[in-house]
């Protein structure tokens, strides 16, 4: 029997690079939650634009969503900007998605329903298109292609950066043997995977964990 404990907490990554097109439509759907994060981090890595600006004016907007906003100036790239979020991150779980990401308003209730299993280090989900014809059709395509690669897999196991999710526990297990890419050559989401896999930490495939991109 699969153990089980109290609702974790729940925090979202956001590493952002330029994404004043995008950041605001992903901070809406992370606010507008059945079950609200305990906190929001976005990582600016860099930017340029307004995305420093478009974030400001969400934490004065809404208080109660505990958004942070995270610099991360040393190095360009996913791996470090994702780094410094998961390190600052208090929760229990820390989820981790793109700048351009919407997420399900039901997303953050199925990553803390996951997490009550003991055994579950990370997750990962769907992902649904937004802005492409047959979204329905389309996302049921791809959801049966990544539940039955995730059960047919023997050898490894996947996660998908636009819509995933670990244990903080996990993450200090593991964090200094990933790949620190700095030629930026790699995904990052399939090295953390195969690191994890590697280190007997079990990832988990849930469809109702839904992210769309």
């Amino acid at each position: 029997m699969t153990s089980m404990s109290a609702l974790p907490t729940v925090g979202i990554v956001i590493p952002a690079y330029n994404e004043e097109d995008s950041i605001a439509k992903c901070l809406d759907a992370c606010i507008d939650q059945t079950s609200p994060a305990d906190e929001i981090i976005v990582v600016d890595n860099k930017s340029d634009d307004t995305t420093v600006k478009i974030v400001k004016l969400y934490q004065k907007k809404y208080p109660d969503a505990h958004i942070r906003l995270l610099y991360e100036t040393d190095a360009q790239g996913i791996v470090p900007a994702r780094d410094c979020g998961f390190n600052a991150a208090t929760t229990d779980v820390v989820g981790r998605i793109d700048a351009d990401s919407i997420v399900d308003e039901t997303w953050v209730a199925a990553v803390r329903h996951i997490f009550k299993h003991k055994h579950v280090a990370a997750a990962t989900g769907p992902v649904l298109y937004h802005d492409m014809p047959l979204q329905k059709a389309g996302f049921r395509v791809d959801e049966k292609i990544r539940s039955t690669l995730h059960r047919l897999a023997k050898d490894h196991r996947f996660l998908f950066g636009s819509n995933m999710a670990i244990r903080a526990s996990a993450w200090h297990e593991i964090k200094e043997l990933v790949n620190k890419d700095k030629a930026d050559e790699l995904h990052e989401d399939i090295d953390l995977a195969l690191t994890m896999f590697e280190n007997n930490l079990e990832i988990v495939y849930d469809p109702n964990m839904i992210a769309g991109m």
